[in-house]
């Protein structure tokens, strides 16, 4: 270049050194004297070629400027726009995995929670509440064979004052042949005040006859009898039942607690079917066969339940996905839903549930392919971008659209290329 504009400008001194030369004689000034009109256009003829040759010059010199600052612009500063469309893939998985809890491969520890449960329970025992009439009997054997009667053998009233009424003898009674014995105590089958009857009543006992053989009859009144009441008692039932219902509202308490409480939730993996439940000490402020409609039952116990580390399944997750996802395609975390559960469990085992719902993209390196297409012209770029796999389509905005098509190229510098990466659902 330098080169060529020396040429030109040596060229141009030489047309300026011919017309500033003078005549050397005046023979030669004389032979080309001419008219004034024809004088001038003889002169002004070179002058006007060399000023268009000047101009011709300067315009090929400034176009070539052009040219070179055009093609510096757009290899240096022109951006290229490349927006690259992909379609996705979903991606779900629903694995139940199991594992040995005591071969370490899991990270395992107890959660403890103590709390209280008080409740009032209902008691359902009944009673008759009352005395029972008391007196005195004498016997009279009339056999000639030895009678003995066991303690609470019962002895039925045969008078009309008392008829059907029983009573029990409250010790055991012997009484010979022919003989008779006083001051025998006995007491009424039953509580009402019915059994409160005067001295004189005839008594039979067993099968004898009261008539001929034996027969009984008290010597004074019989009393003491009152009228019968029911009354509520707690039973033996009642209490084992209370304990049994308050102990399963502790487990259900106490494992709702553990299970909301999010320092537990966010940080492990709870083994629901692992609760079991320590009683500290429990406390009933009534005993069995107590008169009372109502007992209360208090109870402190403590809750212990196994749970493993939630991030130790991050890895676990990863396999699954890996083992999923297409080739050259990578996993979008931006877009994943993970839950993890456990199913089921046993003293030694336990088996884990792993939900995994997510966006599989290709792996597009936005690097590779701006170095690839860089200094390329449309149709070589496009012979790149067509190419890839898993593309869907693409779209090319230069910066120079505008300028002659032979400037429609990339820019040769990979800063100057703009890829961005749209993913299709």
């Amino acid at each position: 270049m330098l080169k060529f504009i020396s040429l030109i400008t040596n060229k141009i001194q030489n047309n300026k050194t011919k017309k500033n030369k003078i005549p050397s004689n005046k023979k030669n000034v004389t032979k080309n004297k001419l008219s004034p009109k024809k004088s001038n256009n003889v002169l002004n003829k070179p002058l006007n070629s060399k000023l268009f040759r000047l101009i011709l010059i300067s315009i090929i010199i400034l176009l070539f400027i052009g040219f070179i600052g055009l093609n510096t612009y757009v290899d240096a500063y022109a951006k290229t726009y490349i927006r690259i469309y992909y379609k996705t893939q979903k991606i779900s998985i629903n694995r139940v995995l199991s594992f040995n809890i005591n071969d370490n491969k899991l990270k395992t520890t107890e959660l403890t929670l103590e709390d209280a449960f008080d409740l009032e329970y209902n008691a359902t025992g009944e009673k008759i509440k009352g005395s029972k009439a008391t007196g005195k009997v004498a016997i009279f054997n009339s056999t000639d064979k030895e009678i003995r009667l066991p303690i609470n053998t019962k002895i039925k009233c045969v008078s009309s004052l008392c008829a059907g009424l029983e009573y029990i003898l409250l010790s055991e009674v012997k009484v010979s042949g022919f003989s008779s014995q006083g001051e025998i105590k006995i007491e009424a089958s039953e509580i009402s005040e019915k059994y409160n009857i005067p001295a004189g009543a005839r008594f039979s006992v067993g099968s004898y006859d009261h008539i001929n053989e034996v027969f009984l009859t008290n010597t004074t009144s019989i009393t003491g009898g009152t009228k019968a009441e029911k009354v509520k008692i707690i039973t033996q039932q009642d209490i084992e039942n209370a304990l049994k219902n308050i102990e399963e509202s502790l487990k259900t308490q106490i494992l709702t607690k553990i299970k909301t409480n999010k320092n537990y939730t966010n940080t492990y993996l709870i083994a629901e079917n692992t609760f079991r439940l320590e009683i500290i000490d429990s406390n009933i402020n009534k005993k069995a066969e107590d008169e009372s409609e109502t007992f209360n039952i208090r109870m402190n116990a403590k809750g212990i339940i196994k749970a493993f580390e939630k991030n130790q399944f991050n890895d676990i997750k990863n396999d699954l996905i890996k083992q999923r996802l297409p080739k050259s395609y990578i996993w979008d975390g931006n877009k994943e839903n993970f839950i993890v559960n456990v199913v089921g469990s046993e003293t030694d085992s336990v088996a884990i549930e792993f939900r995994i719902n997510g966006i599989a993209q290709p792996q597009i390196d936005k690097k590779q392919i701006a170095n690839r297409i860089k200094s390329k012209n449309i149709n070589e770029a496009k012979e790149v971008l067509d190419k890839l796999e898993y593309l869907e389509r693409y779209e090319i905005d230069l910066e120079v659209s505008n300028l002659p098509f032979w400037f429609h190229r990339i820019s040769n510098d990979e800063k100057n290329i703009i890829i961005v990466i749209i993913p299709i659902e």
